[in-house]
């Protein structure tokens, strides 16, 4: 296993830490788990810190995250919102993610701190969304 993933239930939602490598199978291996806690705890807002996965992972491999991983792991339409706190030096870098999931109706949005994710992530919208 190439990470270490904490995930904490708060009242509203789960708060993810991850540490470990930036790769594809990474990523879609935290997603999975990410995704059996919120079934089992029935919260499906995630606030997920990646500051602490380190390399980088190409455009491509968003790319089939966002296309090939995501509709895999959540057919269902578990997760309402994802917030992911991405470190600064790689905030830029990460926008490609942010916009292909968003284009393709996730509701995923990057921030560089956890109390503006956390205030995200804890307001409700009236229409659902899938990730």
């Amino acid at each position: 296993m190439d990470y270490e993933l904490e995930i904490k239930k708060e009242d509203t939602y789960l708060h993810v830490r991850a540490v470990g490598q930036r790769t594809r199978h990474t990523i879609a291996a935290i997603a999975r788990d990410v995704l059996e806690a919120c079934r089992k705890y029935r919260i499906y807002y995630i606030v997920a810190d990646i500051r602490e996965l380190s390399g980088e992972m190409g455009i491509f491999d968003s790319m089939l995250i966002v296309t090939k991983e995501f509709p895999k792991l959540n057919a269902d339409n578990v997760v309402k919102r994802l917030a992911i706190i991405n470190p600064r030096n790689r905030h830029e870098r990460s926008r490609f993610f942010e916009q292909l999931a968003v284009k393709r109706g996730y509701p995923v949005k990057l921030f560089e701190d956890l109390e503006p994710a956390i205030e995200w992530i804890k307001v409700k919208e009236s229409v659902s969304n899938k990730v």
